[in-house]
């Protein structure tokens, strides 16, 4: 009789201390560090298709040095852009090849037209940007030299 109750009071124990800890454990507050850099999704603010283009136009125009008039044909470039994007992402096209030509598609037109605005000179600056971003996306997860 003592050996059973033994035996009852030790799983009464072992099965309170597992509820507990599993109980303690989901309602500790997950937090996540972030990388340096990194913002996670949940934290990113939406920005309106005017905001991004902006936003894309203004780190060309340091990157490349663009005057006025470049600044505003490629802020118009990026907005349809942008626009044509988000049209193609409310789409319900079941096909994702078909979704990912499209997107390839208004990509290269923004990038042939912005190129056709550059000098020669911004031209050539603008592909060696590309260039080394194709490499630092070619060697992500491997770490950066």
């Amino acid at each position: 009789m003592k050996i059973n109750f033994l035996k009852l009071t030790t799983v009464f124990v072992l099965t309170l201390l597992f509820s507990a800890t599993t109980l303690v454990a989901q309602d500790a507050p997950t937090v996540k560090t972030p990388q340096k850099g990194k913002v996670y999704k949940a934290d990113r603010q939406q920005l309106t298709p005017e905001e991004k283009a902006a936003k894309k136009t203004e780190k060309l125009t340091e990157k490349l040095s663009l005057n006025e008039e470049q600044s505003a044909s490629i802020y118009e470039i990026f907005l349809k852009e942008i626009q044509d994007m988000n049209e193609l992402r409310t789409q319900n096209t079941e096909d994702r090849e078909q979704r990912m030509e499209a997107r390839k598609a208004i990509m290269e037109e923004t990038k042939v037209a912005v190129t056709a605005l550059l000098t020669p000179e911004q031209a050539e600056k603008l592909a060696e940007f590309e260039a080394k971003r194709q490499e630092m996306r070619g060697r992500k997860g491997r770490g950066r030299k």
